[in-house]
C-alpha cells in the first residue's frame, strides 16, 4: 500500500472571494504545494538534491487533473491534504489527493493528478534512476 502524506492548509483571506468561500482554482495550489513538499522530503530522505535535479535533469509538470468538489472550504477552515503516489512509470507519476476537514466538517475534494517528468527543453523524459527508485520505495513503505 502506498504511503499517505499529510499536509495542513489553513484558509486565509487570500484564498477566498468576498463571501469567504475558497476560489475553485486555489485547490490546485494546495495540491501542488503538498506534492512539492513531499518531493522535497523524499529527496532529502534519499540524499538527493532537488535543486540540482531541477537544474540538471528536469522536473515534473502536470499533465492531467480530475477534481471532484464535494464541499466548499471557507475562511478559517483547517484542512488536511492527503496525498499518495498511486503509480509510477518511466516518465509519469499518478497522485491521489484529497482535502478533508481537521475540524470535523467533512470531505472537501478528491483529485487525481497525472504528472510527467520533462527535460530542460520541456520534452517528456525518463525519470532519473535515483529519483524513480526513491519514489518507488516510498510507494512500498507502509509506515
Amino acid at each position: 500500500m502506498p504511503s499517505k502524506y499529510h499536509n495542513r492548509v489553513t484558509i486565509d483571506i487570500e484564498h477566498t472571494d468576498c463571501t469567504g468561500v475558497v476560489y475553485h482554482a486555489k485547490y490546485l495550489n494546495f495540491l501542488e504545494s503538498a506534492r512539492s513538499q513531499i518531493l522535497r522530503a523524499v529527496c532529502e530522505k534519499h540524499h538527493l538534491n532537488l535543486q540540482e535535479l531541477y537544474l540538471n535533469d528536469g522536473f515534473f509538470v502536470v499533465h492531467n487533473v480530475n477534481i471532484k468538489y464535494m464541499k466548499p472550504m471557507r475562511l478559517g477552515d483547517l484542512g488536511d491534504v492527503i496525498s499518495q503516489v498511486e503509480c509510477i512509470s518511466a516518465v509519469r507519476s499518478r497522485w491521489r489527493q484529497s482535502i478533508i476537514s481537521l475540524c470535523g466538517q467533512g470531505h472537501f475534494i478528491d483529485a487525481t493528478v497525472d504528472c510527467v517528468f520533462v527535460d530542460l527543453n520541456m520534452r517528456p523524459s525518463k525519470l532519473p534512476e535515483a529519483l524513480a527508485m526513491s519514489l518507488a520505495e516510498e510507494m512500498e513503505w507502509t509506515g
